[in-house]
């Protein structure tokens, strides 16, 4: 049941994500929502409530991995760390940041319990 839990908890709201371009230290603010195993992003609330495509998304594998970033002048930020990249959010507080992060953690660790599930099919 547990299991079910995790798999179907749903967090939503808006985080910054930095850009990928190395020179530019700029974030863009989007609409996150945690589906199971798949962290997607839109451009607005509105747009996800429109059931628009979504403007991407991070799939939480089993190679994945999230840390906190050290923080300087109230600023939020966590890392999502994947085999082929590295996304950089930003939360607008300390709240919204655990709650990301325990969400985001709540689906890596059902990876990992699936994993080992495998083994026994």
């Amino acid at each position: 049941m547990a299991e079910d839990n995790a798999m179907n908890q749903k967090v939503s709201g808006y985080l910054e994500k930095k850009s990928k371009m190395k020179m530019m230290n700029s974030y863009k603010r989007y609409w996150f929502v945690l589906e199971g195993r798949l962290l997607l992003y839109y451009r607005s609330k509105d747009e996800y409530e429109a059931i628009s495509p979504c403007k991407g998304s991070i799939n939480l594998g089993p190679a994945c991995n999230i840390k906190t970033c050290p923080s300087t002048s109230g600023v939020y930020v966590f890392q999502i760390e994947t085999r082929t990249s590295t996304t950089t959010l930003r939360a607008d507080n300390r709240e919204d940041q655990n709650r990301w992060m325990q969400g985001i953690m709540s689906a890596l660790n059902q990876n990992k319990n699936a994993k080992k599930l495998s083994h026994f099919r």
